[in-house]
């Protein structure tokens, strides 16, 4: 804050109008007030603070309703007004005290109430900003940054005051120095070192938390009592590491030697199983040979009725005899009744027919014997016949059916012979297919181990490209928050520059300093060439801290990064696999189980 101009009228030792014009008097730098006692220099001092804050310095403010002058006349009405300066605009306020005056009719008095008005220069007019004694008091506050008993503490500090600010409450002086010098970055920093400390007290007790469970867990597995003292119990740790690892090491031992001894008794199993499946082959073979070997006799035995047959072939001449000799019997039997229609009739006209009758009749009579008898043999011929034709269909039949069995008997030996090289091809196709199954565990354990190295060396390679990136950005966050921070302080030591001339500028020789108590001042402060507002000051540190923020960000990010890229890259395989490869070897190896599947279910079928 500048003051320019200060006018007073009717206040305090000065009954009639003053005008100080403190631009013109300080057009040197500096203002000094001097002059015998009771010359109103005080006054002076307290129309200045009267004019902004309502209220004068010291012990004179509970006097607030005695500031007119007691030497003005009747009518004259006290006023303050004062042009200043604060951030950066020119502004003018104007006070009345609580006064009394005279009522233009009748007699007694009127008691007026304190009036103000602030008002802003725009270039051309004033501008009325606040016209109520409150609403100026609450906007020069916030111009000024301080409130009245701030300001006469530092600007105006009134006689025995700066023994008084000395003497004053430890919170009231810490407030208002903390206005005036802007600690906040110390404040950050203490707010920043306490949080971090809360944070390493919890992590330290989570830490011994987890230790205890730790040592608890410890020491169940181990089947000990755990130490009182965890802290020094770190060779307990490590005589427990030590047992744990040697038990580890034997118990590698056994479980080499029990996969010994398991793919041993694989192999003896595939082996067992690749015998068994042989010989139930061989006794299906033996089966089936005997059961052909039992169709060969029956062909034996048809192939003798067949014979038979072929013999018996003559008797289909007797067949054609006995039908012609049926036909011929037919005949007779025809002839014969003929001739005893013809004896009768002969017998029945005379003796020398009966004659030639009865000699007929003998002759007749033996060959119907002759015929009777070749009749009883044809009929037994019919038989035989009958018999030679089923056997001939018979033997037809077998005879058939033993060139099927002896087709089938053929092709039996044929895959007999063929059994003993299927059976070696299987057998070679089963060993095989065991070692592929035996062999692709390892298989996928490798492609995986391949695909994860390859996933780690992409991840890796993302998080150095991060990384480079990121402390590209921290660089760049440094530079700024250095930069912010020069400005800052800057700022700030030509605001104190400032505040050191103000307090020089009421310094005057011979008198005490309000701050030191010296009365000899050989190099007073001067006031600075450019001024800097409060508000100014408090951006430049908000954007300080901004930056800092932003730089300690971003350098706990790229920390979680390089940590990250720490246990990435101690993860990562010197020379993985070629994923194609293991994954062709991979499908080489499931066809040969695959084959291996059939080639067993031929075998044990």
């Amino acid at each position: 804050m500048r003051p320019h101009v200060l006018q007073l009228t009717a206040f305090g030792a000065f009954p009639g109008e003053v005008r100080l014009d403190l631009d013109l008097i300080g057009e040197h730098g500096l203002v000094l007030l001097c002059g015998d006692t009771g010359g109103g220099k005080t006054t002076l001092l307290d129309a200045l603070g009267f004019a902004l804050y309502g209220v004068v310095p010291g012990e004179r403010h509970k006097a607030r309703e005695d500031l007119r002058s007691h030497h003005a006349p009747a009518g004259a009405r006290a006023e303050v007004r004062l042009e200043f300066t604060a951030r950066g605009r020119r502004l003018r306020v104007t006070r009345t005290p609580v006064q009394t005056r005279p009522k233009k009719r009748g007699d007694g008095v009127i008691v007026e109430d304190p009036t103000a008005l602030l008002e802003s220069w725009d270039g051309a007019v004033w501008t009325p900003l606040a016209q109520r004694p409150e609403d100026v008091g609450l906007e020069i506050g916030l111009l000024l940054g301080m409130d009245a008993s701030q300001f006469f503490q530092v600007v105006i500090l009134p006689q025995g005051g700066f023994a008084a600010f000395l003497q004053a409450d430890h919170k009231d002086r810490e407030k208002l120095l903390k206005q005036l010098f802007h600690v906040d970055r110390f404040e950050h920093v203490e707010r920043w070192l306490a949080t971090r400390a809360v944070e390493a007290a919890s992590q330290v007790e989570a830490g011994s938390t987890a230790l205890d469970l730790a040592a608890a867990r410890l020491a169940q597995e181990a089947g000990v009592e755990p130490p009182a003292d965890l802290e020094a119990a770190s060779e307990w740790a490590q005589e427990l590491a030590a047992s744990a690892l040697q038990a580890a090491q034997a118990a590698a031992v056994v479980m080499t030697q029990e996969q010994t001894a398991r793919t041993l008794a694989h192999q003896l199993l595939a082996d067992a199983q690749v015998l068994a499946a042989g010989q139930h082959a061989r006794r299906v073979a033996e089966a089936e040979l005997a059961r052909l070997t039992l169709l060969a006799e029956e062909f034996a035995a048809l192939r003798c009725e067949r014979d038979a047959a072929e013999r018996a072939r003559p008797v289909a001449v007797a067949l054609e005899a006995q039908d012609r000799a049926a036909a011929a019997l037919h005949a007779a039997q025809t002839a014969s009744e003929s001739d005893w229609a013809a004896l009768e009739l002969l017998v029945a006209t005379g003796p020398q027919t009966n004659r030639d009758l009865a000699a007929d009749e003998t002759t007749l009579r033996a060959q119907a014997a002759e015929l009777h008898t070749e009749t009883g043999r044809l009929e037994a011929l019919i038989d035989v016949a009958v018999r030679a034709d089923e056997a001939e269909t018979e033997a037809r039949a077998s005879e058939a059916e033993a060139d099927q069995i002896g087709e089938a008997l053929a092709e039996v030996q044929a895959v007999l012979s063929e059994l003993p090289a299927q059976r070696d091809h299987a057998q070679q196709v089963a060993q095989a297919a065991a070692q592929a199954e035996r062999a692709l565990p390892a298989a996928r354990l490798a492609r995986d181990q391949a695909v994860a190295a390859t996933a780690l060396a992409d991840e890796a390679a993302q998080l150095l490209a991060k990384q480079v990136t990121l402390a590209a950005q921290v660089l760049a966050a440094a530079a700024a928050s250095e930069q912010a921070a020069v400005a800052a302080a800057r700022l700030r030591d030509q605001r104190v520059e400032a505040l050191l001339a103000e307090l020089a500028g009421a310094l005057c020789d011979g008198a005490p300093c309000a701050v030191c108590g010296a009365t000899v001042h050989p190099a007073p402060a001067t006031r600075p060439t450019e001024q800097v507002e409060k508000s100014v000051e408090q951006q430049a540190e908000v954007v300080a801290a901004q930056a800092r923020d932003a730089q300690h960000a971003l350098e706990l990010v790229l920390a979680g990064l390089v940590e990250r890229l720490t246990g990435v890259t101690l993860r990562l395989d010197p020379a993985p696999g070629d994923i194609a490869v293991l994954e062709a070897g991979i499908e080489d190896l499931q066809a040969l189980a695959t084959a291996g599947v059939g080639a067993t279910v031929a075998l044990s079928g």
